[in-house]
């Protein structure tokens, strides 16, 4: 019998996209990894030459077609990727939505994961200035919290807005802190990762998964 929880994780983007959110992401999806769970990723197929399937540092991601590239392709990526959800609905025990209105929505509207619990992050908007006040949680982002089994806020500004905007404090987690290395924004670390791309990032990091050739990130 299989205990180890088995986690879905939906974001806008994963690796090999490379920003301080992605990085965040990766190495929150590596945390659950080293504490035993299964994780397995769904993002975007944002480029028609990405394999559908990856292999990144032993979590295996899902690419869903049709990229909400601009507002009049939300709905189609919406779709299929409810569709994919409802085929793979039986095989998680929970999902985690990277703070994407669009993504927890499509999930909350899928039928066959109403019995999955879900977590949603929620990160408040930064403020420009000391004296500037924070804009008020949208309305449909608050009704996506409210409706989530647990939300994970990003750190203690957007806790105390969560608390103030009426979500019980026990459906509030604070983000534990995951350390791990800093994005390297040295000219040379960047020329690096755009030769890799345009070689297909032809080296150790290949892994075929069918009849794709699927990088691995190193």
């Amino acid at each position: 019998m299989n205990l180890r929880r088995r986690v879905l994780v939906i974001a806008r983007h994963f690796w090999p996209a490379t920003n301080d959110d992605t990085l965040r992401l990766y190495h929150w999806v590596q945390h659950l990894h080293s504490l035993g769970a299964e994780v397995q990723v769904a993002t975007p197929r944002w480029h028609n030459s990405w394999p559908r399937q990856i292999v990144c540092q032993g979590v295996s991601v899902q690419r869903i077609d049709y990229p909400p590239t601009h507002t009049l392709r939300m709905g189609r990526y919406a779709r299929q990727l409810g569709n994919w959800l409802a085929k793979v609905a039986g095989e998680f025990d929970a999902v985690y939505c990277d703070a994407s209105e669009l993504e927890a929505a499509t999930v909350q509207t899928t039928p066959q994961l109403s019995h999955v619990p879900l977590m949603l992050r929620y990160a408040a908007p930064l403020v420009r200035s000391a004296s500037s006040a924070a804009a008020p949680i949208p309305a449909k982002t608050l009704a996506l919290c409210r409706r989530a089994n647990t939300v994970l806020a990003a750190d203690v500004r957007s806790q105390q807005q969560l608390l103030a905007a009426g979500l019980p404090r026990q459906l509030i987690v604070r983000r534990p802190q995951v350390y791990g290395s800093c994005y390297d924004r040295r000219p040379e670390a960047r020329r690096r990762a755009r030769q890799l791309k345009l070689r297909g990032i032809r080296d150790d990091r290949l892994l075929a998964i069918g009849n794709e050739r699927a990088p691995i990130a190193g």
